[in-house]
């Protein structure tokens, strides 16, 4: 699947990317420029046939003094879509419900949609996960996917990634009557925990296998959440962000973040491998979004439910140039390494 750039490039091309880029696609036959003009055009005229039902329905029911019948009347008439990949089980970041989604991923997969020209309506969501990432690019069954870890066990896969636009750190959930019993990676030895498949940390996996502590990996937090709530495991290792959302939704049931913080992870938005400039537009919407009401708002809601603070990322604005972005990569390995060697002291 391939996100509908000409419709993209329609509301970016003269402000965001230049006039030279315009000029190329305008001479190139069959070019951006001219598919652009077709998607203007098909857009004004479902605009014209929407507004003409509607006044042909005001008419009818003026004239018959009801309103029954009005709304199924009405053709419809939608634009391009744009498919977003998320995950559905995290309360409080991207949690799924009655077919309605919500949560501070949401927020952000909807501004940045929005920023490409996407309404709300046109987001078609796809469940997402860490670990099937590739798959999905591969299959084209997204066009992005919002929240997703930049590295996956200190090593890249075959994806673009934007951003990050937030900080996380890995730590431990357990049963609150276990609290004191569990409160670091060496106090789980020889211990059952469950896990994500491609969230946990190298590092701190290491570790684990190390001491002789069975890891259970699971693809969703739903799966491990279930385990520890019916006490398969001790714990559960994860994304504070996602294991507060749990302790928080679950309250009733006593589970709590313990012990130190093992990792840090930067959250970003994955793209298919090769798009630069559909990288550099993603880019430009998450330096736009970190500093906006709406994620503020949202932000603001997570960490009143959940006490979780939300550390923003410093997006760096050369991240459009693919060269110094190579450059910025190997920077934020190097701290992601750092920051997991010196997790293992704790």
């Amino acid at each position: 699947m391939q996100i509908q750039t000409d419709f993209i490039f329609r509301r970016f091309r003269s402000d965001r990317l230049g006039s030279g880029a315009a000029a190329q696609d305008k001479a190139a036959p069959g070019g951006k420029a001219a598919k652009t003009a077709a998607a203007v055009k098909t857009a004004k005229a479902a605009k014209a046939v929407k507004a003409a039902a509607a006044m042909t329905c005001l008419v009818v029911v003026s004239s018959l003094g009801f309103l029954s019948g009005c709304g199924p009347t009405l053709p419809d008439v939608t634009g391009p879509k744009i498919t977003i990949g998320i995950a559905y089980d995290r309360p409080y970041l991207s949690n799924r419900r009655a077919e309605k989604f919500s949560g501070l991923d949401v927020t952000v997969a909807t501004y940045v949609a929005h920023q490409l020209g996407y309404s709300a309506d046109q987001i078609t969501w796809v469940e997402a996960q860490n670990s099937n990432r590739s798959q999905l690019f591969d299959s084209q069954d997204v066009d992005m996917i919002v929240g997703v870890h930049q590295l996956l066990n200190d090593s890249d896969d075959d994806i673009s990634f934007s951003g990050p636009y937030m900080t996380v750190r890995q730590r431990i959930l357990v049963r609150k009557m276990d609290k004191n019993k569990y409160t670091n990676v060496t106090s789980l030895r020889a211990t059952d925990i469950c896990a994500i498949k491609g969230e946990l940390s190298a590092s701190v996996e290491r570790m684990l296998i190390g001491q002789k502590t069975q890891l259970h990996w699971q693809g969703r937090y739903s799966q491990c959440i279930s385990a520890l709530f019916s006490g398969s495991v001790s714990a559960v290792i994860g994304d504070e962000t996602a294991l507060g959302g749990y302790a928080t939704a679950m309250n009733n049931h006593q589970m709590v973040l313990t012990g130190p913080i093992l990792a840090k992870n930067q959250y970003g938005i994955a793209l298919p491998k090769g798009d630069d400039r559909l990288r550099a537009l993603v880019d430009q919407s998450l330096h736009s979004l970190v500093g906006s009401s709406s994620f503020r708002t949202a932000a603001s809601a997570f960490s009143k439910a959940t006490r979780i603070k939300i550390r923003t990322a410093n997006i760096p604005r050369e991240s459009s140039d693919p060269s110094k972005r190579s450059a910025s990569k190997t920077s934020k390995k190097s701290t992601s390494t750092d920051d997991e060697r010196s997790s293992e002291n704790q």
